[in-house]
């Protein structure tokens, strides 16, 4: 097999399109999860300490961190033909190309110890005692067969939602998967069976979550605290709502409005 060294131009171009891939890999899952399969947000693997940027970080980290495992390769390096070699001049067993990938979460340093070393390493090859290398068995049929996959793969999967990645989008992206908790679903429930709300505003038509509501759930058991903005089709009111949960079930202990007001709990 041919031990030359894989360029850093084609490193790069195949750093590219594993940033791309598994990204929107990422925000597919992302996607499945929560708007097509509508998993509540308060099931007990996510909950409060997990926030949303922080679950996102960590679902894409862990998939790209192991876009290397099949024989040292990846999309991005199939497509460009080059694969992470460990001992022996052999493909790099799983652990290592995961370990080699661990330090991309300092990508600055590591971009420029590739540029700076003569054996254009990183300090990921290091840590893991890899080196990328071309692969003369990695022919040009396999490379364009990799490429139309990414291709089909993007078009033929659902059309993702567009998502702001601002303060405000988030904010917004917050609000419709608090929303599609069972907590939720309690607290608008009730709300709309209290009929003092809807003498003071009318009829209900809509209910807004505020950024500092919060959930949070610990195997069976925990606690939220919504903070909603209902709107009536006379005025809108500001609710707070607490709820427990025990053994898998919400029950509603407060309900207050206008800070002086308390509502009875069924």
């Amino acid at each position: 097999m041919d031990t030359q060294i894989a360029s850093r131009k084609r490193r790069i171009l195949a750093l590219l399109i594993d940033v791309w891939f598994f990204g929107y890999l990422t925000s597919l899952c992302m996607y499945l999860v929560f708007f097509v399969f509508k998993t509540p947000w308060d099931t007990p693997f996510i909950h409060n300490s997990l926030s949303l940027h922080f679950l996102m970080w960590c679902l894409g980290f862990g998939i790209f961190t192991s876009k290397d495992a099949i024989k040292g390769l990846g999309l991005g390096k199939l497509v460009m033909g080059i694969r992470v070699m460990g001992d022996s001049n052999k493909p790099a067993p799983p652990i290592r190309t995961f370990l080699r990938n661990i330090s991309l979460i300092i990508w600055p340093i590591e971009a420029l110890a590739m540029i700076l070393n003569s054996q254009k390493r990183r300090l990921g090859d290091y840590l893991a005692n890899t080196q990328v290398k071309r692969d003369p068995n990695i022919s040009g049929t396999h490379r364009g067969y990799a490429a139309l996959f990414i291709v089909c793969f993007y078009l033929f999967t659902p059309n993702l939602p567009d998502i702001d990645f601002s303060e405000q989008g988030f904010m917004e992206l917050s609000q419709y998967l608090v929303k599609q908790s069972r907590a939720y679903e309690l607290a608008e429930q009730s709300i709309q069976e209290q009929e003092a709300i809807v003498q003071l505003i009318g009829p209900i038509q809509s209910i807004h979550v505020d950024s500092h509501s919060n959930i949070s759930v610990y195997n069976d058991d925990g606690e939220a605290q919504l903070i909603l903005e209902v709107q009536g089709e006379d005025a809108s009111l500001p609710v707070l709502v607490k709820l427990k949960r025990t053994a898998g079930e919400w029950t509603l202990t407060q309900m207050e409005f206008e800070q002086t007001q308390n509502l009875p709990v069924p």
